[in-house]
């Protein structure tokens, strides 16, 4: 867990914090146009007194963030199912601020965001055109086979989901949410959007 100091207008912070909290606080600075020192000190002085654990402070400011993210990119893609327009469907996924999967009626993966391609250890090129429950199980609110029959029908809400994954001598779950992509008369794809959560990118 890497160990910065933070210095900003006299104040001087020591913190430790995991890469992943890290890289999002330098994405969003580069997203404010402002220095990471000035973000950092920014989140600890909203607070009406210096908050007894600073790096809980700061993780829970990055997990609001994205969960804010998520949700233009949820809109975003509900306008781009209105259009038609799925040209775009590419960009949405690569400004995604958590791993993202595109998986086609057939199980099998699409595409992949960076962060999905690190979060399960794989490459790209060979995870694309593999079934997607060969990697992950997907444990919907819902059977799975009803939620797909669901996108079929186009249902365009949101459906929550459990993902399991087993990695060498680790399981890891994390909560995701499942969407409807694209439909066609015979064909539709969904996306899967893992929770953000620092020990889910490990």
């Amino acid at each position: 867990m890497p160990h910065r100091i933070i210095q900003y207008h006299g104040r001087r912070y020591s913190l430790k914090l995991d890469d992943v909290i890290w890289d999002c606080l330098d994405t969003i600075a580069q997203t404010l146009k402002i220095k990471l020192n000035e973000l950092v000190h920014n989140i600890i002085s909203k607070q009406n007194q210096l908050p007894e654990n600073i790096t809980n402070t700061i993780r829970l400011f990055c997990l609001d963030y994205l969960h804010q993210e998520i949700g233009i990119l949820k809109k975003e893609l509900n306008f781009l199912q209105t259009t038609g327009d799925r040209a775009l469907l590419p960009f949405v996924m690569k400004a995604c601020p958590v791993p993202c999967f595109l998986i086609n009626n057939a199980q099998a993966v699409i595409a992949a965001n960076s962060l999905a391609l690190t979060w399960l250890g794989a490459e790209e090129k060979g995870l694309i055109g593999k079934l997607i429950t060969h990697y992950i199980q997907i444990k919907p609110t819902q059977p799975l086979p009803f939620i797909l029959d669901m996108f079929s029908r186009g249902y365009t809400g949101s459906i929550a989901a459990n993902i399991i994954y087993l990695k060498p001598g680790k399981l890891i779950t994390t909560k995701a949410t499942l969407v409807l992509a694209d439909i066609k008369e015979d064909y539709f794809s969904y996306m899967i959007y893992l929770d953000y959560h620092p020990a889910t990118m490990r």
